[in-house]
């Protein structure tokens, strides 16, 4: 009987994680194309191609330094811009 609570406890339990980052950009056209293997035997290994978009990232950047939803680490950065090469940082080393 307790085993059968422990596992219905844990079947309906709810996990969320996330990882905060220092640095973001927006892309398109992301595909994954194979690196390496021949016509006879397919590459197990792929390659992310993907577009840049340094308006787009500058316009979320924005929008993201101006974000204050909470007292918690991730609910602002306040130190957020656009460092040109085109990516969104936060400046003071900390992850937003």
């Amino acid at each position: 009987m307790q085993f059968l609570s422990i596992t219905s406890l844990l079947a309906l339990a709810t996990l969320a994680s996330a990882k905060l980052h220092s640095q973001a950009v927006c892309v398109t056209n992301r595909r994954y194309d194979p690196i390496g293997g021949t016509s006879w035997s397919p590459s197990y290994n792929w390659k992310v191609n993907y577009e840049i978009l340094p308006d787009a990232t500058n316009c979320a950047c924005a929008y993201y330094k101006n974000r204050n939803t909470g007292n918690n680490q991730w609910d602002k950065c306040p130190d957020c811009k656009f460092v040109g090469n085109p990516s969104c940082k936060c400046l003071d080393g900390m992850r937003c």
